[in-house]
């Protein structure tokens, strides 16, 4: 054999294995690529099911949760409101409501989208409430087991026989859009 031609054939060789490899590394990358594609799309209808699975649980977090008013308002007559005490037989002067503390529920570090809006009554440490009987007093303090409500303490008397109570550290949840 000439050395031309087995330069020739060595060169036909160098070029097969080129474009062998070429091709390889072009099919490589591409089986790469769709099974990329195919774990975004796993990825993908995972979480597309996990969104869905959460939408009751979103739509019951609404009704839960009464909307908080503007930033920086506060609807303290919709928070009395919410209390929902007038048909438990409770009664308070929803005018002397006032607020005593705002603040963003936190767990574990991080904001869970609720505020705690505390109130009082007047110039008392807690809102003052009545009834007519004790068993109406025990009826409406049952109703405020809720989980929109955070009592701290609760100081129950009696003035002229008539019960009356104070509710001290009265919080309620209410959702922060945004």
């Amino acid at each position: 054999m000439s050395n031309e031609r087995v330069v020739g054939v060595v060169a036909g060789v160098i070029v097969a294995l080129a474009i062998g490899l070429g091709g390889w590394k072009a099919s490589t990358g591409i089986a790469q690529a769709v099974s990329a594609q195919a774990k975004a799309l796993e990825n993908l209808r995972t979480w597309k099911a996990a969104y869905q699975a959460l939408l009751p649980v979103r739509e019951r977090w609404k009704e839960a949760f009464l909307v908080a008013a503007g930033p920086g308002r506060q609807d303290l007559v919709g928070i009395g409101q919410s209390l929902r005490l007038g048909s438990t037989g409770l009664q308070f002067n929803i005018n002397t409501l006032r607020s005593d503390r705002v603040e963003a529920v936190v767990f574990e570090g991080s904001p869970v989208g609720l505020l705690r809006t505390c109130v009082a009554g007047g110039d008392q440490t807690g809102l003052q409430v009545s009834a007519d009987s004790m068993r109406a007093m025990l009826r409406g303090i049952n109703s405020l087991v809720r989980h929109d409500i955070e009592l701290n303490r609760l100081d129950i008397t009696s003035l002229n026989g008539k019960p009356m109570a104070t509710l001290g550290g009265l919080c309620v949840l209410v959702r922060q859009e945004g």
